[in-house]
Parts: C-alpha cells; sequence; structure tokens
C-alpha cells in the first residue's frame, strides 16, 4: 500500500468510481495505491490543515 499526494488536476483524471473519499469543495488530494491486482483510488478532503500521514 502506498498514499501520496496529488494535484487537483491528477485527481480529477481518476475515473470518479475510483474517487472513494471526496468532498466537494476539496483543498488537499491524495492517491492510495493498493497495488496491482486492487489498482489506486482518489482521496480529497477540505482542511487544509489536515496533512497525510502513514503513521
Amino acid at each position: 500500500m502506498k498514499i501520496e499526494t496529488i494535484t487537483k488536476s491528477e485527481f480529477d483524471q481518476i475515473p470518479g468510481i475510483r474517487q472513494i473519499i471526496c468532498h466537494p469543495y476539496s483543498q488537499k488530494f491524495a492517491r492510495l495505491d493498493l497495488g496491482e491486482v486492487l489498482g489506486y483510488y482518489g482521496l480529497s478532503w477540505r482542511s487544509k490543515l489536515v496533512e497525510l500521514s502513514m503513521e
């Protein structure tokens, strides 16, 4: 499993069915990669204060 920050334009290129957490006024975007079999999914959230963390 790998998670990385992406831009809004990269998030918009992820098919809607794979945007599993999506907020209409998002300010942060990420891609969750679950490997070759399951693929990747988009995440977005509104807060400018909440950052990605793998801990």
